[in-house]
C-alpha cells in the first residue's frame, strides 16, 4: 500500500518535517507515540486513494481529522466529551483551545491510525463538516 507519513520536528519557531514513504502500521504508531505537543505536534498520513489523516497534539490528548481529495473533512468525536469544556493543545506548532467533544486520548488516536491503514476508518465516530 502506498502510504506517505509526515511528522513535524520543531525547534522554537523552526520546523523540519520528517517524511517517510511506505511505512507500516507499527512505524506509524511509533511516530504517533512521538507526539509530545512541543517538539512533535503533528502527524500526517497520506493514503493512495487521496485520503489524509492528521493527528495533532500530544502527549495525552489529540485532535484527529481525515480529509479527502474531494474536500470532505471529518473530525474524530469523543462521545464522552463536553462541548462546553476545552483543552489547550499544540497542533502543527499552533496552540488552540478545542472542545473536549473532539479531543481524544492516545488509544482513540491509535485506533484511528490502525483503521486508516486498513481503509476501515468509517467504523469510527466522525463529525462531518
Amino acid at each position: 500500500m502506498d502510504i506517505k507519513i509526515i511528522a513535524d520536528k520543531r525547534c522554537a519557531n523552526i520546523n523540519k518535517d520528517i517524511a517517510c514513504e511506505n511505512k507500516d502500521i507499527e512505524q506509524a504508531v511509533d511516530l504517533l507515540n512521538m507526539l509530545d505537543g512541543k517538539q512533535h505536534t503533528l502527524l500526517s498520513i497520506e493514503r493512495h486513494d487521496g485520503w489524509e489523516l492528521h493527528i495533532g497534539g500530544g502527549p495525552d490528548w489529540f485532535i484527529v481529522t481525515a480529509v479527502s481529495s474531494s474536500g470532505k473533512n471529518l473530525t474524530l468525536l469523543n462521545l464522552g466529551g463536553d462541548d462546553s469544556d476545552t483543552i489547550e493543545l499544540c497542533a502543527g506548532g499552533q496552540f488552540a483551545d478545542f472542545p473536549k467533544s473532539i479531543v481524544v486520548g492516545k488509544e482513540m488516536a491509535k485506533d484511528a491510525v490502525l483503521n486508516f491503514y486498513e481503509e476501515n476508518e468509517k467504523i469510527l465516530d466522525w463529525e462531518y463538516e
